[in-house]
């Protein structure tokens, strides 16, 4: 991170007071964080939120805000005077055990975790995990695959992992498969020791042990509207049952992959049993009203370096300064 960037963000914290004005005007709502890597690891692809910005986030939220879950939201259990703010996490990652769960002790936190239950049966990350590990880890120049691509795709361009991530999200979910094995196959070879470690049972039983509460983040993470419903029941049941089969609790909670959904996905969810319904962020407030008829929430994507620019970004002025520059 250059030290030019790094100035305008500390400048924008100690211009705002610390975001005082902004927190009070947010007092009552509830900002949800998404977060899905958290290492210190340097990669290129799916770059991952740094251990140490994790935990300066929840320090300052411990400090500046009031921590909820989505069962007091339920039960009229917040504040109305604070800015109430839950952490949730997707994907499933093992590093949520070594680099969060410390922290989440460390403060007295609880958190959200939304388990896409495929990785717990075959011990690898989903497809588009798969595809960015590839990426990280190749040394070939280009991707060739006349099925997906007109030409081959340079893996040095600035723009490689959004070309890759735009195709996976176009694709369903026996597509989305091969798509991803045929990218493996040809940018890496066969050892699998490149692919990011995922949580196992274990893991979801010491979370649930800790006071986190378990969500579903779908069985295989497909992209839920470019699927028919068959397939879309299946995933919700599929990683309802296994969840609640680890967990002897009741699983109502789904983050939807990426976010993707739409008014029928969501009558055919709430009617297998889900609650609360996630969403990422879309083109409104980040900050959640609470109301008695809404069961959706939208998630704020956390994916910045530093902690200043996290900050940020959480506030709006990220955004702001974009518009001006």
């Amino acid at each position: 991170m250059n030290a030019a960037r790094i100035i305008v963000f500390f400048l924008l914290r100690w211009l705002t007071f610390d975001y005082y004005f902004q927190r009070k005007r947010q007092q009552g709502k509830v900002l949800i964080l998404l977060f899905h890597k958290v290492s210190s690891n340097n990669v290129t692809h799916y770059k991952p939120v740094p251990t140490e910005v994790f935990e300066k986030i929840t320090s300052y939220f411990k400090r500046k805000g009031h921590f909820t879950s989505f069962s007091k939201l339920s039960q009229k259990q917040y504040s109305k005077k604070q800015l109430n703010v839950i952490l949730s996490f997707d994907d499933n990652h093992k590093e949520l055990i070594t680099n969060v769960l410390p922290v989440l002790k460390k403060y007295n936190v609880s958190a959200n975790i939304n388990i896409d239950t495929e990785t717990l049966e075959t011990g690898l990350p989903q497809d588009n995990i798969r595809v960015y590990n590839a990426l990280n880890h190749s040394s070939e120049s280009h991707y060739s695959n006349s099925t997906y691509f007109d030409k081959p795709i340079s893996l040095k361009q600035n723009e490689v992992e959004k070309v890759f991530s735009t195709k996976l999200g176009s694709l369903k979910k026996e597509e989305r498969r091969s798509f991803s094995n045929d990218v493996c196959s040809k940018l890496i070879d066969s050892n699998l020791s490149f692919l990011d470690q995922v949580g196992n049972k274990n893991d979801v039983e010491l979370f649930q042990k800790y006071g986190c509460e378990i969500g579903s983040h779908s069985h295989s993470h497909c992209m839920f509207d470019n699927e028919d419903e068959e397939i879309l029941k299946m995933e919700l049941t599929t990683s309802k049952n296994i969840l609640e089969n680890i967990s002897g609790n009741s699983i109502d909670i789904i983050a939807f992959p990426n976010g993707r959904t739409n008014n029928e996905i969501n009558q055919i969810t709430t009617s297998l049993g889900f609650k609360t319904l996630l969403l990422t962020e879309g083109e409104r407030d980040s900050f959640n009203v609470i109301d008695d008829q809404k069961n959706q929430f939208f998630r704020l994507n956390m994916y910045h370096q530093s902690f200043n620019e996290s900050l940020a970004y959480v506030f709006g002025m990220h955004n702001l300064l974009k518009k001006l520059f």
